[in-house]
């Protein structure tokens, strides 16, 4: 390393390398001239810079999409430094560039070029790319790549899958962390995302420390997919003050597109961004890492080097860019089987290096099968296979591995070496010993890993909660995207009622701007054609209502958060589709939905079917509607399926609670005499209908009383951390587990279930 330190002298390194340096000159009390770049900061510096605004006056103009825009600007660079040639990717790709650099949107360091001549110029990593052998080649070559000394022994491990690869990984780690060698100088190479599971599950078990980040994007969340809502409806943004670096790139976000005066194209370019910026992970110290980078290998560190496979090791390019090699050699660049060349010889040498190096490969996961990289044999002939040793780190590894193999031995009769082994070191007698009932997790990394020190209790995940404590708790951890058609179908329709009520909605216009992940199939396609129709008409009818009622003052998706503070921040909260007012001050609520919903009040001790109960509590305990004096609460189906407009019409009458007060009635439908579109309201000489669904105050304060009971409990469980295998035999014989997805995970038994069938004192329903 010694050897590279040297005055006047320009470092393209990884960060362990750059740590390195620094440390032996502050060790050393010296002071030179020498300046650190990463790969991507050298390109941008010797060709040009662009930003947000860049992308985004290239995509209006060209009409072409925000991520497309980026890949033309980048392709831009092959322009630069390169000779004219007669092709029309390229002259269209120049009156691109022409384009922005009218507009002074490529920034140009004409300077540095000039300033590398004076510095000697050193980097550990893949140089490989033409951009850069076109830099080096304007610098008479002077760009040094970092070597290690060769090793002539160099030993390749060989697994028969990744499971027994990442095993005996962990048996290195462990015997190292033994010998006292420090996590932070062990580092992992070429990791990829389907070894992912293998590690987070041995390395857990072998209580390796480490820290695995998966690439994610902010989009990806769903608490920033509500922040986005609120932004759009312009609506004030809920943040959450215990998620700063989220909130920060967000708010990044925010106001890289805030130059962008319209509107929608404003929405639909912040949008791009949410779903184009990483999420920030924190950096923690002391725990084996996993580089990106495979740089120059220190002599005190240790280095593991996985999946040498082919296909996978190296990522050889391919002649598939915007300019085809023939373009790019006519332009004077590395076509893509010169970076191959060169990239192939920099790892062969890499990875003969003489340092505390392990490299292995494996011949299967449990999805595919493979075959060593094409590279190996250059590397070494000294192929080890299945050498892993025996686990004395993980007796909890061992557990499972000894269960595993039992299985195989009682199905098939089949008795490996391995089960040989662990059954000198392990019980026989506790297999299919199972007790599923929940005992306890630790407190605050239940906090910490899945809560971020708040509770956020919505009508839903109360509901979810009471139908079983466990499924809750599971829920809160396994965040599984749930887009179904249904679903997409139902945020499209709510995007159009978020603007039902205004002077100039345009009901195709609305449709029309709707932006959603969810790609329909042909067939749903045809079905959405068919919904839009049905919903034209479910639009006209709720007009139809408005015309009919005196509570003329509507507020859409409102959102309502009530704060508590326990030994948790806990936010109480909820968006209501349609909040109605009148002159009186007197308020209903309209909660539309798509699919069919139980409305009945039998199960509120419990906690279930409480949709409407909770829009009570939440207006009940709201501060900003203090004042508001609630006379009703509805749910509005909005079921997309072909009928006719009398059926239509009866399916849109709105389903709920209503304060048994005759005028009031007439003030929320001042039709109400000659069929009134609230279901159950048919006024005959003994009130209001048989059928009527009426509160009284009475009702209004038990209802709350019982809603503040079930959140309470579900805050003081939380607290607890008590997840109890808990569901449901409701009246109709069903249960809540009916449609759980994690109904195959809990094993839960019939000494499990609380039977609401029988003696509930609950019955609030007339």
């Amino acid at each position: 390393m010694k050897k590279y330190i040297l005055n006047k002298t320009i470092y393209i390194v990884s960060n362990e390398v750059k740590k390195e340096i620094l440390s032996y000159l502050n060790d050393q009390k010296m002071i030179l001239d020498i300046h650190f770049f990463s790969l991507m900061e050298f390109i941008k510096r010797c060709y040009f810079d662009f930003d947000y605004k860049s992308i985004y006056e290239l995509s209006k103009k060209y009409n072409i999409s925000f991520s497309n825009a980026k890949s033309f600007i980048n392709e831009m660079k092959y322009l630069v430094y390169s000779k004219e040639i007669d092709d029309e990717k390229y002259i269209r790709l120049l009156e691109m560039k022409n384009y922005l650099d009218s507009l002074g949107l490529l920034q140009y360091d004409n300077k540095f070029l000039k300033y590398l001549n004076d510095y000697r110029i050193v980097t550990d990593l893949d140089i490989s790319s033409p951009l850069i052998n076109k830099i080096n080649e304007l610098l008479n070559n002077k760009i040094e790549v970092m070597k290690n000394e060769l090793n002539e022994e160099t030993i390749i491990y060989e697994y028969k899958d990744s499971e027994n690869e990442i095993e005996d990984l962990a048996n290195k780690i462990g015997n190292l962390l033994t010998n006292n060698i420090s996590p932070d100088k062990i580092h992992i190479l070429n990791y990829s995302s389907d070894y992912f599971n293998y590690i987070n599950k041995i390395f857990t078990l072998y209580n390796i420390p480490f820290s695995l980040n998966n690439e994610s994007y902010l989009y990806d969340l769903k608490y920033v997919k509500d922040l986005y809502t609120c932004y759009i409806n312009e609506e004030d943004i809920p943040f959450i003050d215990t998620c700063d670096s989220i909130n920060n790139l967000v708010i990044e976000c925010i106001n890289s597109s805030s130059f962008i005066e319209d509107k929608d194209s404003r929405n639909e370019f912040l949008l791009y961004l949410l779903k184009n910026t990483k999420i920030k992970y924190p950096k923690y110290k002391n725990v084996v890492s996993f580089d990106t980078d495979i740089g120059y290998f220190l002599n005190d560190h240790y280095y593991f080097f996985i999946g040498l496979n082919n296909k996978v090791f190296p990522k050889y390019k391919k002649d598939e860019d915007y300019f085809s090699d023939l373009n790019k050699i006519d332009m004077g660049y590395f076509a893509s089987y010169n970076s191959n060349k060169f990239m192939k010889e920099f790892y062969i040498n890499k990875l003969k290096s003489n340092v505390n190096l392990t490299i292995s490969y494996r011949k299967a996961d449990y999805f595919n099968k493979y075959s060593a990289s094409d590279i190996v044999s250059y590397i070494s002939n000294n192929i080890v296979k299945d050498s892993k040793k025996e686990n004395i780190y993980s007796n909890e590894y061992n557990k499972l591995k000894f269960t595993r193999e039992l299985d195989t031995y009682y199905k098939y009769n089949s008795q490996s070496e391995e089960l040989k082994y662990l059954l000198n070191i392990l019980n026989k007698e506790e297999y299919k010993k199972y007790d599923n009932s929940y005992t306890s997790i630790d407190k605050q990394r239940y906090y910490d890993a899945t809560l971020n020190n708040e509770i956020s209790i919505s009508a839903s995940s109360l509901e979810r909660f009471n139908e079983c404590n466990f499924k809750y708790y599971l829920n809160s951890i396994i965040k599984e995207p749930n887009t179904t058609f249904s679903t997409y179908l139902g945020s499209l329709f709510h995007h159009v009622l978020e603007k039902v009520y205004e002077e100039n909605f345009n009901f195709d216009e609305r449709i029309n701007n709707y932006v959603s992940d969810y790609v329909p199939t042909d067939l749903e396609k045809i079905l959405l054609k068919n919904s839009i129709n049905d919903f034209k008409e479910k639009v006209d009818i709720i007009k139809e209502q408005y015309e009919r009622t005196k509570f003329k003052k509507v507020k859409l998706e409102t959102h309502i958060s009530i704060n508590k503070k326990t030994e948790l921040s806990i936010n109480i909260h909820g968006y209501i589709d349609k909040l109605m007012i009148d002159e009186f001050n007197r308020a209903i609520v309209v909660d539309y939905k798509t699919g069919n919903k139980k409305l009945t009040l039998s199960y509120l001790n419990h906690g279930l079917e409480i949709q409407l109960p909770f829009y009570f509590y939440l207006i009940n305990k709201s501060k900003e509607y203090a004042d508001i004096f609630l006379v009703g609460c509805y749910l509005q189906l909005l079921n997309y399926k072909i009928q006719s407009i009398t059926q239509v019409k009866k399916e849109m009458l709105l389903e709920g609670y209503s304060y048994n007060n005759e005028e009031i009635i007439a003030c929320i439908d001042t039709l109400y005499n000659s069929g009134s579109y609230l279901k159950g309201i048919s006024p005959n000489s003994k009130g209001l209908g048989t059928y009527a669904k009426l509160f009284d105050k009475a009702l209004f304060d038990e209802i709350i009383e019982k809603m503040e009971v079930n959140i309470n409990n579900m805050i003081q469980s939380i607290n607890n951390v008590s997840f109890e295998i808990n569901p449901k035999i409701l009246k109709d014989n069903s249960t809540t587990c009916k449609y759980c997805k994690f109904k195959d995970i809990c094993f839960h038994t019939y000494k499990n279930y609380i039977d609401l069938r029988e003696g509930d004192d609950d019955e609030m329903d007339e």
